[in-house]
């Protein structure tokens, strides 16, 4: 090994980890110390962990007493800057060396700590965890300097990325990077770019991923173990650590699951690490289909009212306000799989629709027609103008919402679902009748052959819900994100509404759809009572859930081996 170099803060406490053994003899020492000042290399932007740093690694390399000599080669700077004194002070001011910029090639030129250091064609290997820091809270003039110098400074990122870009610039040819850090850019949109380079110099070598399982004890983090090979890498290899880490065993063992991913296959797309049996089965699922996205009119968020203490009202408190302005109200917890649970609260909605346009109740009208619940609004005036900085005070319809968006999902058929679940729960609004927060509302346009029924037996598929599980985030506790960004990927299958046998799969759908809503209900019905029919109405559910996926297995035209990769009965 020549050199390796952790970044800014990284390592133990948090400096450099150095993999030196004591020993007793006198050759032995020199070698250590030869090591110690010739081939380790680490910077940090916190002095205080570069003298712990120091102190560490002489500590774990000298056994003996005598005089310890300095560690030069561990040095305070901020990795991510470096530059002239003039292009510094341009980019920075005359405080421009409070930034502690770290020229790495004047720094750690070779010949400045050993005659064996060769560092100027790059570090053998790097390790280290980098900061998480999201952009939003870095000085205006630090960003300014990674927009201008970083590609992977895009969009609304954090600084991790841009740790990985710069440990790429400072590898030798075949040189090695290990990191530990958050596996969001993956797919997150700020992770594009970073994406793109890794891929285009297929410089990704192996991925550890531990899904949801917590390495560190006080945070949570969805991390990964990112190593990067400055080469030509035609392979990834990709393995689960997920199980590793909640049985305790070490985590880079040989038995650890795992399977390699062609790089090329990798761009600046989201990355979705699949087996070989589920990447053929993926792709074979998007031949006859249509994504989600492109077929529907949108995958919507709820209303935003800038102030729901004032229009959000309990059941309890309905009483007396006039219900032809009240909207229920569905949370996320409220959405189930081809079910809607009583909700528990109501909004106020002063809203009309004339014209196919939302517009704002006038005051005079709602003050006439609805005078209970403008007098609620009235006595809260003051909060309602408070909104958005004071903006609304200056508006006539100061009792609107703050956002307008999606004001007429409210009214409109649609398929509904939580952002977070555990798995598909996809219910219906077929009236148009609930209003929406904590969820998205799924409508089509008009003149789509297509029905809703047919799109939601779908989306609450095994099949589907396996596909989404495979690109969406997953969360602590083994729950999803159903985000539009996630669900709208859904490859939906086509129906060639010439073909009388594709249309009659698709009204098969929608007939075991609507069975399925109307046992739910009923369902529903019989929990409230305490019925014992319940229990066999559950069983009802179970077996026509079956059926509807044994119809998407159809659809699909799945085989008896993919349909045990769906299930979870293939060893893959």
């Amino acid at each position: 090994m020549r050199a390796s170099s952790p970044l800014p803060g990284l390592g133990e406490g948090p400096g450099v980890r150095a993999g030196v053994r004591a020993a007793g003899d006198v050759h032995d020492l020199a070698r250590r110390m030869e090591i110690l000042t010739g081939n380790l290399y680490g910077v940090d932007l916190d002095a205080q962990a570069v003298e712990i740093a120091r102190l560490n690694l002489l500590l774990k390399a000298v056994n003996q007493r005598g005089l310890l000599p300095p560690l030069d080669n561990v040095r305070q700077g901020n990795s991510l800057i470096s530059g002239t004194p003039a292009e510094l002070e341009a980019a920075f001011g005359p405080g421009w060396r409070d930034k502690h910029p770290f020229n790495w090639e004047e720094e750690f030129r070779p010949g400045r700590s050993s005659e064996t250091c060769q560092v100027s064609p790059g570090f053998d290997v790097i390790v280290g965890n980098p900061p998480y820091i999201r952009i939003q809270t870095l000085p205006k003039d630090d960003a300014g300097w990674y927009g201008d110098h970083y590609r992977a400074a895009s969009g609304s990122y954090d600084i991790y990325v841009l740790f990985v870009e710069r440990a790429l610039q400072l590898l030798r040819p075949g040189g090695v990077m290990g990191f530990i850090l958050p596996n969001k850019f993956f797919q997150a949109s700020y992770g594009q770019e970073l994406r793109g380079l890794l891929s285009e110099q297929q410089a990704v070598w192996r991925v550890v991923d531990f899904g949801d399982a917590q390495v560190f004890e006080d945070a949570t983090t969805y991390t990964c173990l990112l190593f990067l090979r400055k080469a030509r890498n035609l392979k990834v290899q990709y393995f689960s650590g997920e199980f590793a880490v909640k049985s305790g065993e070490a985590i880079l063992g040989s038995d650890m699951p795992g399977f390699a991913v062609q790089s090329s296959r990798l761009s600046g797309e989201p990355w979705i690490f699949r087996a070989k049996a589920e990447d053929h089965l993926h792709t074979r699922l998007v031949e006859n289909s249509i994504k989600l996205g492109e077929l529907i009119a949108r995958n919507a968020q709820g209303i935003r009212t800038g102030a729901n203490d004032v229009f959000v009202v309990s059941r309890s408190e309905i009483s007396g306000l006039e219900s032809d302005i009240l909207r229920p109200l569905l949370r996320g917890e409220d959405i189930k799989r081809f079910s809607i649970q009583t909700p528990h609260q109501y909004v106020i909605f002063p809203y009309m629709f004339e014209g196919g346009t939302v517009r704002a109740i006038p005051a005079d009208m709602l003050s006439q027609r609805y005078p209970a619940c403008w007098e609620r609004l009235c006595r809260h005036r003051e909060t309602l103008e408070a909104r958005d900085r004071g903006k609304m005070a200056n508006k006539e319809r100061w009792y609107a919402y703050s956002r307008n968006q999606n004001l007429d999902l409210v009214d409109s058929p649609k398929i509904v679902t939580p952002d977070i679940a555990p798995r598909a729960a996809f219910a219906l609004d077929d009236e148009g009748q609930y209003a929406l927060v904590s969820g998205y509302g799924i409508t089509l346009p008009s003149g789509v052959p297509y029905s809703l029924k047919y799109i939601l037996g779908l989306v609450n598929s095994k099949l589907l819900d396996s596909y989404l599980k495979s690109v969406s985030t997953r969360l602590r506790g083994g729950f999803y994100r159903y985000f539009s960004q996630f669900v709208n990927q859904l490859p939906i299958r086509r129906i060639n509404f010439d073909d009388p046998a594709d249309v009659a799969r698709h009204d098969r759908m929608v007939a075991l759809v609507e069975e399925m809503l109307r046992l739910q209900c009923e369902k529903a019905a019989a929990e409230a009572r305490l019925l014992d029919s319940r229990h066999d109405l559950a069983r009802q559910i179970e077996r026509l859930d079956a059926q509807i996926n044994a119809l998407v297995y159809e659809l699909y035209g799945l085989t008896e081996e993919e349909i045990a990769v769906v299930e979870g009965r293939s060893q893959r």
